[in-house]
């Protein structure tokens, strides 16, 4: 499930929030949250586990060029949400530890996806990627 908001929290600009869920027993590898439709720039990624895997899990934002698929995208940011062992059940985990500013900026076409790893046979909970304008 995904979903999409209109967000206007972030100093100096409005911004969207483009939301993504994962249930139970789904792997949510290689898919697509959203598509830019114009310039933008990623400011915050945030997630939260509502149930934990009794494994390791873990998932990570990317962003894949037209062409690109998310399997093969780049990590946005230098965090994964940790849907498992490791990780803390309805905690908020604010994934904006971002690497390379180039990283952050979106062009038009530019899709920001999930990638993940490890089991998902009990793991539920959301990812939110908040974007504006360019």
């Amino acid at each position: 499930m995904s979903g999409t908001a209109y967000v206007d929290w972030h100093p100096g600009a409005p911004c969207f929030m483009e939301s993504f869920q994962w249930l139970a027993g789904a792997t949510p590898n290689g898919l697509p949250v959203f598509t830019a439709p114009g310039p933008g720039i990623i400011v915050a990624i945030i997630g939260r586990t509502e149930v934990l895997e009794a494994g390791a899990a873990t998932l990570t934002v990317v962003k894949a060029k037209a062409g690109t698929s998310i399997a093969n995208g780049t990590q946005i940011g230098s965090l994964a949400l940790q849907a498992g062992l490791g990780g803390t059940a309805l905690a908020t985990q604010v994934l904006s530890e971002i690497g390379a500013a180039g990283n952050l900026s979106l062009a038009a076409g530019d899709t920001v996806g999930i990638q993940s790893t490890g089991s998902f046979s009990a793991s539920l909970g959301s990812i939110s990627v908040y974007w504006r304008a360019a």
